[in-house]
């Protein structure tokens, strides 16, 4: 299941990041703010793999559910009719946000749940996961980008990826409260023998 949640984020964030320069500028955007629009993505995904950290700390891997809810709306309005540039650059700003910030938590709640005798193989396996989806996601946009798919169903397309990965982390946040309890009973310390 994070496999899958990484794999999915990172369709949609190398979808965005590789096309959506491109895609504006076809669409009639000056490329200043297409440009500007790409380099406002990096730096609210910055911000959002910050923003992400203390609610993990709190609340375990809720965040990314949240974050999924909201990436969908999100990324689905990015190639609506008519939006004005800033109102695009500022919904290409937090869909950055949101998967930056999913990627981020993805990872941190990876490394809490693999046992330390293979948290290198299995969070370098959803690494590994996750570059499938980095791979897959710009070529599939540059195909429907080729085939003359209109903006708006390119963003409503990119979104259906991020319900699947809000389902999945929906199922994902119980598992991972569960498991992580699981570990942190096992790690504390048991009263030596004759103790209350």
């Amino acid at each position: 299941m994070f496999w899958l949640s990484s794999a999915v984020n990172l369709m949609i964030f190398y979808f965005i990041n590789q096309w959506t320069p491109t895609i504006l500028s076809n669409a009639g955007y000056p490329v200043t703010d297409a440009v500007l629009a790409a380099t406002a993505f990096q730096f609210a995904g910055t911000a959002g793999g910050l923003a992400i950290m203390r609610p993990l700390d709190k609340f375990g891997f809720i965040p990314v559910p949240i974050l999924f809810a909201c990436a969908i709306p999100i990324v689905a309005c990015i190639g609506l009719d008519g939006m004005p540039e800033g109102m695009i650059i500022a919904l290409v700003a937090a869909s950055g946000f949101c998967l930056l910030g999913l990627q981020f938590g993805n990872i941190s709640c990876e490394t809490n749940i693999y046992p330390t005798y293979i948290r290198s193989w299995g969070v370098g396996s959803c690494f590994g996961a996750g570059r499938v989806g980095s791979v897959v996601g710009p070529i599939v946009g540059g195909y429907l980008i080729s085939i003359q798919v209109p903006v708006k169903y390119l963003f409503w397309l990119a979104a259906v990826p991020l319900v699947i990965g809000l389902i999945n982390a929906i199922i994902l946040t119980p598992l991972y409260r569960a498991e992580a309890q699981g570990q942190n009973a096992a790690l504390r310390p048991q009263p030596a023998a004759g103790e209350d």
